[in-house]
């Protein structure tokens, strides 16, 4: 035991229930349909334990619980169960009656607990309103000693299953994947996470990190992704308020100047709108893991990332700028709604200080739900992906070869198609800004500028010429280099994989490792190549 005293079994009298005329109804209450587990595949568990179940030791020898309610009779040794102390044996009408020391097992009494509470059995009105509830959330490892018995209780004294849906939720464990233990040594506070990172930060991550009833993995250093995300999240709301004047009043997104709306305009309010669409689906599934991956995605990447550093460029435009603010907080006050239930503090904080006239709700707890009902554009869509890829390209080719943050390269287009070319002119100036880049030339069609760096994509050529930028021989001297460093690697990695010896005895994991390794080192190595040659 915690003690680790070594336990010596004892027989003695215990008192039993018997389970299988209690597990029948309970089996059929699932395979009926009227029970549902979420993941599905905890039904099979339930199955199996209910189809296997043995007669229930309630009694315990503890100093705390509910005490038996069985009297045993001095005289004649019978035992008298009652609902109230008995004054004499139901059998030979004895007085000496004695107690019995047991309690009864704590889920005995657990059981009961979701109409016990409620004031049955008297026919109370919280009884009717709230037996039977939808949805219980609970863990998996008490899915037989709790969950399991009140299913069958509360079928044989109300009738009614106590619950339609079970959503079975993961194990938070260590970093190392085992079960926290205070004995252990391995737990973490969660209150001590929260004053270091924030509760909304703790809250967040741990939603975003563990798919529907699958374990997680926790450590201290995982919960910095929350509070990252939260802190992205409240700077692009400071520079939103930031950008509004005094006199500012939001107006409805449904209320836009359709003439006025740029590509990202429509792109972003189409995201907002298939964002809405998933979040709702993935509540309704039990799957709030996939609601903020779908609002990470959408709050850093889309959001921030892109719109917020595109509407820069248009703030100070007189005919558009008051339109682009209204954009700016419409989206921003939406995705608020959205994250709500995930990040309640946080969101209720920026909510309030948004110009909301009139206020939804005195809180956002309180607004409705989903109020997004723009005109979807596929087109910008596809638009926006284009200068994105564009956008993604520069910057990775910036990165691969070292380009001072400063410098401002050219940047030289092939694009056969003519309205794609005459799409990215348009949008000249932010390509510019968001690829951190000095000039933008569009060609329908293009050799390849000597000595530049150059990127394939769909329906366009991308060539960066490096003259000037940077130090050509010096970084031609460091390319060869890194080249020679990651072939060594690779070769490494391909002698153990050629040794037939490595293959018969190293385990599969291991194998599958050098062989992932082997894979990268090629791949990194091609584009160190690629690099090298617009160098030379």
């Amino acid at each position: 035991y915690r003690c680790d005293t070594i336990v010596e079994p004892r027989l003695s009298d215990q008192w039993f229930v018997r389970m299988a005329p209690l597990a029948g109804p309970a089996l059929e209450a699932y395979r009926n349909g009227t029970l549902r587990f979420i993941p599905e595949r905890r039904g099979d568990d339930y199955t199996q334990w209910l189809d296997g179940i043995r007669d229930w030791c309630i009694s315990r020898q503890l100093w705390w619980g509910h005490r038996i309610p069985a009297w045993t009779c001095g005289r004649c040794g019978e035992i008298t169960v009652a609902e109230n102390d008995p004054s004499a044996c139901a059998s030979c009408g004895g007085e000496e009656l004695v107690r019995d020391p047991d309690v009864l097992d704590t889920w005995f009494s657990s059981q009961l607990w979701p109409f016990s509470t409620l004031g049955w059995p008297a026919e109370t009105e919280d009884y009717a309103t709230y037996y039977p509830t939808h949805l219980l959330v609970s863990g998996p490892d008490i899915l037989f000693f709790w969950i399991a018995r009140m299913v069958m209780i509360g079928l044989e004294f109300t009738g009614k299953a106590p619950f339609a849906d079970v959503h079975l939720t993961g194990i938070v464990r260590d970093a190392e994947g085992s079960k926290m233990s205070k004995s252990r040594g391995n737990t973490l506070d969660p209150m001590d996470l929260a004053a270091t990172y924030g509760a909304d930060a703790l809250r967040f991550t741990l939603m975003f990190s563990a798919a529907s009833g699958t374990d997680l993995a926790l450590g201290a250093e995982k919960v910095e992704l929350g509070r990252n995300f939260a802190n992205k999240l409240w700077n692009a709301s400071r520079f939103v308020l930031m950008n509004l004047d005094a006199d500012f009043t939001a107006g409805s997104l449904n209320d836009l100047d359709e003439s006025r709306l740029d590509v990202a305009d429509r792109w972003i309010l189409t995201r907002l709108a298939e964002v809405w669409r998933g979040a709702d689906r993935a509540f309704e599934e039990f799957r709030p893991n996939d609601v903020a991956n779908l609002l990470f995605e959408f709050v850093k990447h889309d959001f921030c990332d892109w719109y917020v550093e595109w509407a820069k460029v248009r703030l100070s435009d007189p005919a558009a700028g008051l339109q682009v603010r209204r954009l700016l907080v419409g989206v921003l006050e939406e995705s608020l709604r959205l994250l709500h239930p995930l990040m309640p503090f946080l969101t209720e904080e920026i909510w309030q200080r948004l110009p909301l006239p009139p206020r939804p709700a005195e809180s956002i707890m309180l607004a409705p739900w989903a109020v997004t009902g723009v005109s979807e554009s596929p087109q910008a869509r596809a638009a926006m992906a284009s200068i994105q890829a564009l956008v993604g390209a520069i910057r990775e080719l910036r990165q691969e070869l070292r380009i001072p943050p400063a410098a401002r390269p050219r940047v030289v287009l092939a694009v056969p198609d003519a309205a794609l070319r005459e799409r990215l002119g348009e949008y000249r100036e932010h390509i510019l800004r968001l690829a951190v880049a000095g000039e933008l030339e569009i060609h329908p069609a293009l050799a390849k500028p000597a000595g530049a760096a150059s990127a394939v994509l769909p329906g366009m050529d991308v060539y960066l010429p490096l003259e000037g930028v940077i130090d050509r021989e010096a970084e031609r001297r460091k390319l060869e280099k890194e080249c020679e460093r990651v072939e060594r690697l690779m070769q490494a990695a391909s002698r153990r994989l050629d040794d037939a010896t490595f293959r018969a005895r190293a385990p599969a994991d291991v194998v599958q490792r050098e062989e992932e390794k082997r894979s990268e080192f090629r791949t990194i190595l091609e584009r160190l190549e690629r690099n090298l040659e617009a160098v030379r």
